[in-house]
């Protein structure tokens, strides 16, 4: 998980976050992640729908739960 401050969003910090830990992750064998984003969190939810990777979302009530698999 990672939340970056509000004064700070909007700057690519989130995007460079969970690109940095997708790389991470493939580097160390894992083939995919979850999330759970809040329906309000927009911003959030555009950096996931942007990945190059197969994501899947669900909504369960007020958060979304995403799925993204690396293959």
């Amino acid at each position: 998980a990672f939340v970056v401050r509000d004064d700070w969003q909007n700057k690519g910090i989130g995007t460079a976050l969970f690109n940095r830990l997708s790389i991470l992750a493939r580097q160390n064998g894992i083939s995919g992640l979850t999330a759970e984003v809040l329906v309000a969190n927009k911003a959030m939810q555009r950096v996931l729908e942007k990945t190059p990777f197969k994501i899947s979302s669900k909504l369960n009530q007020d958060a979304y739960s995403y799925k993204i698999e690396f293959t």
